[in-house]
């Protein structure tokens, strides 16, 4: 690790800060700049062939299949567009999963990995948030369903108009239900008209019992 703030690029010659030089960890833990300073790096590796993918700030192209499209048809990462479409993206996965040995790693990953974090962190890390962050959520109702309020709460649920990641993300949490509750909600297809419709039958179906 050089001692000064400063050191020449092998390729230009010029001495310049240790930030314009790109910062290396090797397989044995040890830190280092790289001897090549970035802007000479970059020319040297740079792809002749290389086109910039187009943006405008609305409509971006697609890296994979190269069609311009908005940016709602693209998914975000860390409030980043991905580089790929939402089709593209999803094309590649089915592909990928379709794949025994493929599924086989990723289920042996999460296993390991909930394993590791424990059961609650494990799910409460699936949806964005911390361990203490659900903690809240479940002990509003003493560990009872938000909805019921009689059986035990063991679902995060989440709002799946909000965003295209699986388990959603800390926005798109609503609370804690129980099995049968979350997957009410699911049948209802989350629309409140057909929790409503439900409601009323079953008023209805009770004055009619009344009336016989």
């Amino acid at each position: 690790m050089p001692t000064t703030e400063t050191k020449a690029c092998n390729v230009c010659g010029h001495t310049k800060p240790l930030t314009t030089y790109q910062r290396i960890t090797n397989s044995r833990g040890q830190t280092y700049h790289r001897r090549t300073c970035k802007p000479c790096w970059n020319i040297a590796h740079r792809n002749p062939n290389y086109t910039p993918i187009y943006n405008d700030g609305h409509t971006k192209e697609c890296g994979t299949c190269h069609v311009v499209k908005p940016y709602d048809q693209f998914g975000r990462k860390n409030g980043k567009i991905k580089g790929k479409c939402k089709e593209c993206y999803n094309t590649y996965y089915r592909e990928y999963f379709a794949n025994k040995d493929n599924m086989a790693k990723q289920v042996a990953r999460a296993r390991r990995r909930k394993t590791e974090m424990g059961p609650v962190a494990f799910r409460a890390r699936q949806h964005g948030l911390t361990e203490a962050q659900y903690y809240e959520l479940y002990n509003k109702y003493d560990g009872k369903c938000w909805i019921c309020k009689t059986r035990e709460a063991t679902t995060i649920d989440h709002d799946h108009a909000c965003c295209d990641k699986a388990y959603g993300c800390a926005k798109c949490v609503r609370g804690v239900l129980c099995g049968l509750c979350n997957s009410m909600l699911g049948l209802a297809r989350d629309e409140e008209q057909n929790l409503i419709n439900a409601d009323e039958y079953l008023l209805l179906s009770e004055k009619d019992a009344e009336d016989l």
